[in-house]
């Protein structure tokens, strides 16, 4: 079995534990475990950095990413299903709480917005009332009967 010496750690180490750079064709060097530490510690320290990045890539690939997310998203329909479910179980009392929280702060507006959906629902139902077409029964002996009228 092939080993290597990881330069950061100095110990000596199965090949597998060291990432293969196709490219280039050899092993990268650091270990995989050093690796993970380094890029721990990098992340921590160049946060700022990061969010800027980040913040200014998605303002340049406003729509790609958009479509990136939304292809994710339904190639793994099931797999978020089954971890927001997870969440909402291991997370139900937070939930809950958040939501109470919530009501207090925007009772008013709550209120306001459950008001106006039943005022346009009334509104949605007499306007369905008028526009709806007059039914036509079709009864033996080919007689239709047309809203209380018959015709022969």
């Amino acid at each position: 079995m092939e080993t290597m010496i990881c330069n950061r750690c100095g110990k000596e180490k199965p090949i597998n534990e060291f990432c293969f750079r196709k490219k280039e064709q050899q092993y990268r060097n650091p270990c995989k475990e050093c690796r993970k530490e380094y890029l721990k510690e990098y992340y921590a320290t160049h946060l700022e950095d990061r969010k800027k990045y980040s913040s200014n890539y998605y303002q340049q690939n406003q729509q790609k990413v958009k479509d990136r997310v939304k292809r994710y998203a339904l190639e793994n329909e099931q797999k978020l299903r089954i971890k927001q479910k997870k969440y909402r179980e291991l997370h139900k009392e937070d939930m809950h709480n958040y939501k109470v929280e919530y009501y207090k702060k925007n009772k008013e507006e709550i209120a306001q917005k459950k008001h106006l959906t039943i005022e346009k629902n009334k509104i949605i139902k007499l306007i369905t009332k008028i526009i709806r077409p007059v039914p036509i029964i079709k009864t033996t002996k080919n007689l239709t009967v047309k809203a209380a009228t018959t015709q022969t």
